[in-house]
């Protein structure tokens, strides 16, 4: 039985190399509950970040 070493995550990745010939580098979906009056906020945060 091979070793897991990393999880799904990493299958995942070296799939997308395979297949794409393009490594990304590791990323996660992440979830947030906001209220509407908070998304302008939240907008300009992720363009000062970028």
């Amino acid at each position: 039985m091979p070793h897991d070493r990393g999880g799904l995550g990493d299958l995942r990745r070296e799939v997308e190399k395979e297949l794409t010939g393009k490594e990304d580098e590791p990323s996660e979906l992440i979830y947030f509950k906001l209220y509407k009056s908070q998304i302008p906020v939240i907008e300009q945060a992720i363009e000062t970040a970028a």
